[in-house]
Parts: structure tokens; C-alpha cells; sequence
């Protein structure tokens, strides 16, 4: 079944909702502000202004086609792979060996290739079949290059550590893009907006109802009624959205909020577990308000995979 329909014309309505419903919530937050610290003050403005731009990046990645797309997503990956060799500096909590994992050896230079490679194909057409051989190729380069380089010294927790930042900084976060159809991008603006909305929706649930914590060691602001009210929202929005704009049911919509909600907490919560054991909050602060791009890409990060393995099976 083809489950993309619709066309310009729904993103458009889609894009004008999204920037009302992102307008309403600035001048409420605006108007809020009165009653916060300065430095919170301008903390969330800079958030506020981050959104609108993250908002008008994505419309333009979907609008854009797969090229605009590829590039755009190409620099988020490139930019959150500095960051994540970032978070491998040693500390008390890290080994030197795996400290050195990702300094700009062999093995950051071929993850740099390979995820430029990936995106250029991606843009030209490719689909899952290349993105599976491109992350086997990249996993066998990255194991080359890694003992070539540094022999078999701690060689299980290099690789590991490398791998995993392939995985996370690019290889997941493509999935999204194989959802983009060039005649109607519904299906990818809905699966990376609902991630961002869960995000929100969870954030908001928390600072209201959040009573018990969810994951306490590896993320202490978050609590078990902000995923439950963030997953609740999602699946609704999804479902009443989604049917509109794609041929996938009401039923499919509501298994993919599902999906989204459930992996882009865990998405979440395993990316503060790798910046917690490496000692810091945030993995950046190139997105003023909210952190680094890993930041605000943790959630993608499983969310993106999970939902194209189950619009194939609904295909």
C-alpha cells in the first residue's frame, strides 16, 4: 500500500498550524516572563528564538526535497559527531583509552566520509538497502582504521565507543530522510515534528503533574507523569493529524505515536546516560537555551529508526 499522499498544498496547512500553535506559545512564554529571573529570562527567550529557527530548518528540509534535506541533516550529523568526540575528554568517569577513542584519528576521518557518502546517496535516491550497506561498510572501515591505528591496546572499547557515535550522530538520524517522499513530505515533517512535540509535551506534563522520577540516576528533572502525559499528547496529535495527510489509518498513527514517544524518551534518556558518564549536562551550547545539537537530537535518534521499520511493515 502506498502510505504517502496529500500534497504541498496539506504541508502548507500543516506549516501554518505549527507556526500559529509555535507563535501562541511564544507570546504566552513571553508574557510569563515578568515573573522569572533575568538570567532565566533571557535563557528562555534564546530557547524560544531556537525553536522558531529548528521549525523553519525542518519546512525547509521537507520542502526543499531530498538535496536540501541531505545537506541540512549531513551538517546536524557532522556537528553532533565534534560534539559527541567532545564528550570522550577524560573523566573520572572515563578510561584514557576510551577518552582517545574519538580525538581526530583515522577513525573520525572515516566516520566524516562515510556519513558524507551516506547523505549524497541518500539524496540521489538511495534507500534502506543503502543505508544497510553503508553502515556495514562503515562499521568494517571504522574497525580497520581503529586497529591500524592504535593496534589491539584496549581495541574492544575503541571500536565500541566509535560505532556507537556512527550509529547516534548519523546512521539513526538518516532514517528519518528515507520517510521523505519529494511529492509530499507529510510523512517525514509528522514522525520528526511528533518527536519534537513528545519532547515538549513531556516537558510541559513534567513541570505540572511530575511527581515520581523516571529515570532518577541518568535524568533527574524527568518524571514518569511527563512521559505518560507526553506520550498520551502524542499519540493523540498523531492520530488526529496523520490520517488527514497520509494514507495510513487512525490505528497506524496511533501505533506510530506510540512508538515515537516510548523511543524518543529512551533516545533521551541513553544520550544523558553517555554525557553523565562523561561528566557534563549538555553536549554543547551551539543552540542558545537548549544545548548542543546531540541535545537536541537524542531523541531522533531512536525515534527516526523505529518509526521507518514500522511504516514498512505497514506498507
Amino acid at each position: 500500500m502506498n502510505v504517502i499522499s496529500g500534497s504541498y498544498a496539506n504541508v502548507l496547512s500543516l506549516a501554518m498550524a505549527v507556526f500559529s500553535a509555535l507563535l501562541a506559545g511564544t507570546l504566552y512564554r513571553l508574557s510569563s516572563l515578568r515573573r522569572c529571573p533575568g538570567e532565566t529570562a533571557r535563557r528562555r527567550v534564546a530557547s524560544l528564538i531556537s525553536w522558531w529557527l529548528i521549525a523553519g530548518s525542518l519546512f525547509v528540509a521537507a520542502l526543499g526535497g531530498r538535496w536540501a534535506a541531505s545537506s541540512i541533516w549531513l551538517a546536524m550529523s557532522l556537528i553532533a559527531m565534534t560534539e559527541y568526540r567532545r564528550l570522550s575528554a577524560p573523566t573520572p568517569s572515563t578510561t584514557p583509552s576510551a577518552a582517545s577513542a574519538m580525538e581526530w584519528t583515522p577513525a573520525a576521518r572515516v566516520m566524516t566520509v562515510n556519513l558524507t557518502v551516506l547523505y549524497i546517496g541518500i539524496a540521489v535516491g538511495g534507500g534502506i538497502a543503502w543505508l544497510a550497506f553503508v553502515s556495514a561498510a562503515s562499521a568494517i572501515a571504522l574497525c580497520a582504521a581503529t586497529l591500524t591505528a592504535a593496534g589491539v591496546q584496549q581495541y574492544t572499547s575503541r571500536i565500541a565507543f566509535s560505532i556507537l557515535g556512527l550509529l547516534l550522530c548519523g546512521i539513526f538520524p538518516a532514517c528519518s530522510l528515507l520517510l521523505l517522499d519529494p511529492e509530499s513530505p507529510a510523512l517525514f515533517l509528522l514522525v520528526v515534528g511528533m518527536t519534537q512535540w513528545n519532547d515538549i509535551l513531556s516537558a510541559w506534563a513534567g513541570r505540572l503533574l511530575g511527581r515520581r522520577k523516571l529515570a532518577a540516576v541518568i535524568s533527574p528533572k524527568k518524571s514518569l507523569e511527563g512521559f505518560v502525559g507526553g506520550l498520551i499528547g502524542t499519540v493523540v496529535t498523531a492520530a488526529l493529524l496523520g490520517p488527514s495527510l497520509t494514507e495510513l489509518t487512525t490505528l497506524d498513527w496511533s501505533l506510530l505515536g506510540l512508538a515515537i514517544a516510548t523511543a524518543g524518551t529512551l533516545g533521551d534518556l541513553n544520550m544523558s546516560a553517555i554525557k553523565r558518564a562523561a561528566g557534563v549536562k549538555d553536549s554543547g551550547t551551539l543552540i542558545p537555551g537548549q544545548g548542543g545539537m546531540l541535545d537536541r537530537i537524542d531523541s531522533l535518534t531512536f525515534s527516526a529508526p523505529i518509526a521507518l521499520l514500522l511504516v514498512e511493515v505497514m506498507r
